[in-house]
């Protein structure tokens, strides 16, 4: 009498199908943070576009611009934004950074 062989799973396979997932995984991660980065792009030419900034600017996501301004108490309770340069006439830039407060609202 012959025995049954329980079909026993590759482990190629296993490693396949993990190796598969975690692209897939990895994939999505990169495909959000893309359409985040995206989105921040937009609401910063959304600033740039406000008729009522009256000033030529230039705003671009703050983590682009590599530099920020804010002292330190700003930093520990805000989160960077955009940065704009802005022309305020005679060959002069100003350079100003809008920042997210970290804050919670709590209810009392």
């Amino acid at each position: 009498m012959k025995r049954l062989k329980k079909p026993k799973i590759n482990k190629t396979l296993i490693v396949l199908i993990v190796v598969f997932i975690v692209f897939i995984i990895s994939g999505y991660k990169i495909y959000k943070e893309k359409q985040q980065i995206n989105e921040l792009y937009k609401k910063c030419r959304e600033i740039q576009n406000d008729p009522n900034l009256m000033l030529e600017c230039k705003c671009i996501p703050t983590f682009a611009f590599n530099k920020t301004y804010a002292s330190g108490t700003v930093k520990e309770k805000t989160s960077p934004f955009c940065t704009c340069i802005c022309d305020i006439g005679q060959n002069k830039q100003h350079i100003f950074e809008i920042r997210i407060s970290n804050n919670k609202k709590t209810n009392r």
